[in-house]
């Protein structure tokens, strides 16, 4: 109505516009085509005023900053909806003890079982705690898929929770790199005297590049006061298996993340959809819709 508006008083002659009936008569071709085309250009001007107005831009972040937004933004949109997790999040929070010997936790799955969502949550409630947390959610931007990158966030993050002056060369190479981030996060540790949590989601999506797969950049044995999280397929690129040659029963912890039942599922599909003011009918009596949300939890891999 905005755009009409505006059109019907630009001062164009030779137009019967009948908006109603979504009819528009032209009296010449060649006048026909230029006023479609001045139509258009005003239509997409008034358009993007009205975005520019609505959605303001905002200030492009530098540094740091830049680095953490993307998983700072996928932690907080996959851990939005967890339904049915509460005891595997009390498994992760008990392995994040000091008494607790072993230093790796595995979290793994088939596709789709809700890894990623479990892990956000986990990172937000330690977050919540203010405990010593550094994460890094692989896949949340072009730069986190790569090892060396993944690493040297890694070991700036730590660097960081250390007194003022303690830093680190960046000219590091990846394997000393792959040392270097567990010497750190040692040290933090030493010197808070506070547990320190590393939580890295999806390393099997890491670029192949060098030992990205062969998870050779994780210690055999993790530095006291040191816990490392790691999610990743069952499946998908050999990790899981990698990790259980490189590391011992000892050393390591796996956590299974089976797919959600049915009643847990339809409260996922509830949630997902009330966010767009949508619902499924679920009544069988219905003749002309019927149980939709039956149907779509009867579906194979509906668990997913």
């Amino acid at each position: 109505h905005v755009i009409c508006a505006d059109y019907a008083g630009d001062g164009a002659t030779g137009f019967d516009r009948r908006v109603a009936g979504a009819r528009v008569g032209y009296g010449h071709t060649m006048q026909q085509d230029a006023c479609k085309r001045r139509f258009e250009a005003m239509v997409l001007d008034k358009l993007k005023t009205m975005v520019q107005q609505e959605y303001k831009p905002l200030p492009e972040p530098e540094g740091r900053k830049a680095e953490q937004l993307p998983h700072l933004l996928a932690v907080e949109d996959r851990s939005r909806m967890l339904f049915g997790r509460e005891s595997l999040l009390d498994e992760m929070e008990s392995f994040c003890t000091l008494e607790n010997p072993r230093g790796l936790l595995a979290v793994h799955g088939k596709p789709g079982c809700g890894k990623s969502a479990l892990m956000a949550t986990f990172i937000r409630q330690l977050v919540d705690k203010h405990q010593q947390v550094v994460y890094h959610v692989v896949g949340s931007s072009p730069t986190s898929v790569n090892l060396r990158f993944m690493l040297l966030r890694l070991c700036s993050e730590l660097a960081r929770l250390l007194p003022a002056g303690e830093h680190f060369s960046e000219a590091l190479t990846t394997a000393e790199l792959s040392s270097h981030w567990a010497r750190l996060a040692r040290q933090v540790f030493e010197h808070s005297g506070a547990l320190v949590i590393i939580v890295i989601d999806a390393v099997n999506q890491l670029r192949r590049v060098g030992d990205a797969w062969s998870l050779r950049w994780i210690p055999k044995r993790m530095p006291r006061g040191v816990k490392v999280v790691v999610s990743m397929l069952e499946h998908e690129r050999n990790c899981l298996q990698s990790l259980r040659r490189r590391l011992s029963r000892l050393n390591r912890q796996e956590l299974i993340v089976p797919h959600l039942d049915q009643e847990h599922c339809r409260q996922l599909v509830k949630s997902c959809l009330a966010v767009y003011h949508k619902e499924l009918c679920e009544d069988p009596e219905n003749a002309v819709l019927g149980d939709q949300m039956g149907i779509l939890l009867d579906m194979e891999q509906s668990g997913s």
